[in-house]
């Protein structure tokens, strides 16, 4: 369950939650299982928060500094994403459908077994990210960068890949 305390701070409003954030850096931050969805969070500092099995749907998050944040198994549908940051992010299993992620910092986010159905990418960045099982079947990749993405098991049905050019890696199973 979330953190009562960081809940109050963010109800404040994100220039409360910020400032909050600048002077308490080490704070390891809990918004586990938050109903956050159709919030404004534009400009949010949710870096290294954990966000597991939060609701995000509808949500603002344009510009948000998601960087190393625990999205596991998120809702982040129709969640407006443009320009934020998730890099390193852990986004297993969250469900990103109809999500509007242009230009976006995907930088080696895992995305495995996530839902990215209908999706919006444009000018992403997404190198270096583990895609394996995603689900990305519909969705719209503009000028991608999927350098070095991890695809097995991935599925792209009926996605568009416009100006993007496919580069993936793929996983090697480790032998115990």
């Amino acid at each position: 369950m979330a953190n009562q305390h960081h809940l109050n701070l963010l109800h404040r409003g994100c220039d409360t939650w910020n400032r909050w954030r600048k002077h308490h850096p080490q704070t390891r931050l809990n918004l586990r299982h938050a109903d956050l969805s159709e919030s404004n969070l534009s400009g949010i500092d949710f870096s290294e928060t954990s966000l597991c099995e939060a609701d995000l749907k509808d949500a603002n998050l344009a510009e948000a500094n998601l960087s190393g944040a625990d999205l596991t198994n998120a809702v982040l549908i129709w969640t407006f994403l443009s320009r934020a940051d998730l890099s390193e992010a852990k986004l297993r299993g969250a469900d990103l459908s109809g999500a509007d992620l242009s230009e976006t910092n995907l930088v080696e986010a895992d995305l495995s077994g996530a839902s990215l159905t209908g999706a919006y990418l444009k000018e992403v960045d997404l190198s270096g990210a583990n895609l394996q099982g995603a689900n990305l079947n519909g969705a719209v990749l503009v000028n991608v960068n999927l350098e070095g993405v991890t695809l097995d098991g991935a599925s792209l049905k009926g996605a568009r890949l416009i100006g993007t050019k496919l580069t993936p890696r793929l996983a090697v199973a480790s032998r115990a």
